[in-house]
Parts: C-alpha cells; sequence; structure tokens
C-alpha cells in the first residue's frame, strides 16, 4: 500500500533542509557577519592541523564533503527552558 507524500512529515522537513543547507555555498568564518534569526550551519575543517589531516583531505579544492560540526543557532532567549 502507498501513503501519499506528505511534505510536514518530520523525515520530509529533515530531507528539505538538508538539500538545502548541502545546496548552499560555505562561506570562510571570517566572511559570516552578524544575523538576526535562527538556522543550521556546518563547518568543515581544511587546515593543517596534524590531528585533523584525515579530516581535512575530505574538504580540498573546494569540495566540502565532510564537517567537522554541525550546530544550529537559536535567537536570544530560545534556551531557556520553561517548568
Amino acid at each position: 500500500m502507498s501513503v501519499p507524500y506528505n511534505p510536514l512529515d518530520m523525515t520530509n522537513l529533515g530531507n528539505s533542509v538538508l538539500n538545502a543547507m548541502l545546496a548552499s555555498t560555505p562561506t570562510p568564518l571570517d566572511d559570516v557577519g552578524t544575523f538576526m534569526g535562527a538556522g543550521i550551519y556546518a563547518i568543515y575543517y581544511t587546515g593543517d592541523f596534524a590531528a585533523y589531516a584525515s579530516l581535512a583531505e575530505h574538504n580540498i579544492d573546494g569540495n566540502f564533503n565532510q564537517p567537522i560540526y554541525v550546530g544550529k543557532a537559536v535567537p536570544a532567549g530560545a534556551r531557556r527552558g520553561t517548568r
């Protein structure tokens, strides 16, 4: 039995976010300014620190294939919990 496509299903939402993030052009951290709002990000290592050499090999010549960190940014106050 075929299940109708639901764009709001968590798996489909996650795939949409992933595809949008991977389609974006990486920006050097020095070029990222202050911004308002929330979002997701990935940090790719390209340096020459020996401990991260195998990771950096995946991110050479403008091909960013292995992030060192993936996270989310939230607006100020969003981290407050409620009781």
